[in-house]
């Protein structure tokens, strides 16, 4: 991930999750941003991956990737 999809991607747990929330503990903090990174990678679909979520698209690269060095090889 580049840096500005990381800083981009900080953003919008921010917004969307950490500003909305009052935390009494420390824990329930980080529960609620691995909560959070669980739906933005694995179920919310981006636009500018085409309508994918993150792990769809790495998927796909890597398969993609995968299958041109296999032809390469062949």
């Amino acid at each position: 991930m580049t840096m500005l999809a990381w800083n981009l991607s900080f953003l919008v747990l921010k917004e969307k999750e950490y500003n909305h929330k009052d935390y009494e503990f420390f824990d329930n903090l980080i529960q609620s941003v691995k909560s959070y990174m669980k739906f933005y990678n694995e179920y919310r679909p981006h636009e500018t991956l085409k309508n994918k979520t993150p792990n769809q698209f790495e998927e796909k690269f890597y398969t993609n990737e995968l299958n041109k060095k296999t032809t390469i090889i062949s």
